[in-house]
């Protein structure tokens, strides 16, 4: 699910607060993720919020504008998009 940093199926603060302690390391890296063969590297589906197939501190930055209301949605990697059906939308948050 787009935004949902630590997999705990809903997107809040902690999402944010969980990627800045991954970067700082200090957390574990998220875990909805997947081996990204063309980069070489791991792809975190649920962390990277801006769509660029990347989890970077610019993902961060695009969730923190997401909560103040500058950013309408969470994007997602076209590689990795979410299930669509089993996705709500409540309250400006993703639940499944």
């Amino acid at each position: 699910m787009p935004g949902d940093i630590n997999g705990n199926q809903i997107i809040l603060a902690s999402d944010v607060v969980y990627g800045v302690n991954y970067f700082r390391g200090k957390g574990m890296p998220p875990p909805d993720s997947c081996w990204n063969e063309s980069a070489e590297s791991w792809l975190y589906s649920a962390a990277d919020a801006n769509g660029d197939c990347k989890f970077m501190g610019s993902d961060i930055t695009f969730m923190i504008n997401y909560f103040k209301g500058n950013n309408p949605t969470i994007l997602w990697c076209s590689q990795t998009p979410p299930p669509a059906l089993d996705m709500i939308i409540r309250d400006n948050r993703y639940l499944m």
